[in-house]
């Protein structure tokens, strides 16, 4: 939300998680961004521009994170700005690849 002061952002988001998701699309975009946060803890998944935040190293433990919780095959062919622009299109790609 923009109305938030700096650095609130992740604190919202984390009272937010605290809220039932409502359709399976939300409970696996929770689940994808608990898992990435535990993961990555200083990548801001709020961003629209998350993958210009993302190191390789960052990109390859996303990827192996996803294969492996979801059991799903990713590889360097995956790695797009497009899907990786943000925590939306990221569950669009794991959707897409179930």
């Amino acid at each position: 939300p923009a109305t938030l002061p700096q650095g609130w952002s992740r604190t919202y988001h984390s009272w937010k998680r605290l809220q039932k998701p409502h359709s399976p699309k939300q409970k696996m975009k929770e689940k994808i961004r608990q898992m990435l946060e535990e993961a990555l803890p200083l990548v801001d998944f709020d961003s629209d521009f998350l993958f210009s935040e993302l190191d390789s190293l960052g990109v390859t433990t996303i990827l192996m994170l996803l294969s492996d919780e979801f059991g799903i095959h990713l590889d360097a062919t995956d790695a797009t700005p497009r899907n990786l622009r943000s925590l939306d299109s990221i569950a669009a790609m794991v959707k897409q690849k179930l």
